[in-house]
């Protein structure tokens, strides 16, 4: 016998050995046998069309007539696809295992390879979860939280020590600058913790104790990897501070001597220095004009976004001198529409 099918025997025994409360029934043990050797079993992807539905209640073939606490059992043993698969049926039912699977499941990182119509990307069990139970996939009115389950859900995500989700970031950015929070979100900020969008909450309770931090975060080049440096950037265009304006110039002048270009580095730099009109940032802006070719085409459309976003007379220099292509006005209006 295959290794793979020996692990599998071992956890069948395991769920159904006597003594244990809720035994799976031969027909679930058969359905889970016959998933662990069907295309879903044999690969990590999930997502739109893999696995057949199920009804909204009991009833079916395979995994669609287990019972919810077989289902809530199988979802906490199976490998990431298989327990993925039981824990839709569940949501689909709306059934009461859904919030306890989800608050146990918050540090559940195995991976799945997830479908999203075309495209198929790597995602932790945890954000799959709460995207199958309460995400955009699953609409919002299709939710099968409550909301002081939502809630509580967040409060975990925000405060529960040894959560790595992408779902942690994404509440981060939009986190509200409330008092309660401030401790907390001042804690992720910190580099060892590797939260860099907290730094955007941060931002938004303006207290001048965390312009050294914030000023700190932008790097030397603000093109970290791990993102500190644009998520400062966006901080800084957002809540300006004459204590940025030193470092965001230097930033300027070694991102424009560098030989690696990054559209999400320059593009906040000059919507953050365009908040600054003075002829320091006129002089500034106009080494734009004397780039190389290929990232001249790409400044000037910044440029023109920045000072049309940030409209001062000390600009009309530079307005004067900028002449785009019919392309760049294509590119600046995308910009403005979408408001990037």
């Amino acid at each position: 016998m295959k290794p793979g099918g020996i692990l599998l025997l071992l956890a069948l025994l395991a769920l159904a050995a006597p003594g244990r409360a809720q035994r799976l029934s031969a027909a679930t043990r058969r359905a889970v046998t016959e998933l662990r050797h069907s295309r879903l079993g044999r690969r990590h992807l999930v997502g739109t069309g893999i696995g057949r539905p199920c009804p909204d209640t009991t009833g079916g073939s395979g995994l669609c007539q287990a019972s919810n606490a077989e289902l809530a059992r199988l979802a906490n043993r199976l490998r990431p696809t298989l327990r993925s698969y039981a824990f839709g049926i569940l949501v689909r039912r709306r059934a009461p295992e859904v919030f306890p699977l989800l608050r146990r499941h918050l540090r559940d990182r195995g991976r799945l390879s997830v479908r999203k119509v075309h495209v198929i990307g790597p995602e932790w069990v945890g954000d799959y979860w709460l995207e199958v139970a309460c995400g955009e996939a699953s609409g919002r009115a299709n939710c099968a939280l409550t909301p002081g389950q939502q809630a509580s859900i967040d409060s975990l995500l925000l405060f529960q020590p040894g959560i790595w989700l992408s779902a942690k970031s994404r509440l981060l950015r939009e986190l509200p600058a409330a008092p309660r929070y401030y401790p907390r979100v001042r804690h992720l900020a910190h580099r060892p913790w590797n939260f860099p969008e907290a730094l955007l909450p941060l931002g938004r309770y303006q207290q001048p104790r965390d312009i050294p931090l914030i000023r700190r975060s932008l790097g030397y080049r603000a093109t970290q990897a791990n993102g500190r440096g644009r998520m400062a950037l966006q901080v800084v265009r957002q809540f300006p501070r004459e204590a940025y304006y030193p470092k965001l110039r230097r930033l300027f002048g070694r991102n424009l001597a560098w030989k690696y270009f990054r559209e999400d580095t320059w593009q906040p730099l000059f919507e953050a220095l365009a908040q600054y009109p003075r002829p320091e940032t006129v002089t500034l802006f106009q080494q734009a004009f004397r780039a190389d070719e290929f990232l001249r085409e790409r400044l000037l459309v910044y440029l023109q976004v920045a000072l049309l976003k940030y409209p001062h007379p000390q600009w009309q220099p530079l307005q004067a001198q900028l002449q785009l292509t019919d392309y760049q006005q294509q590119r600046v209006r995308e910009y403005l529409e979408r408001g990037y």
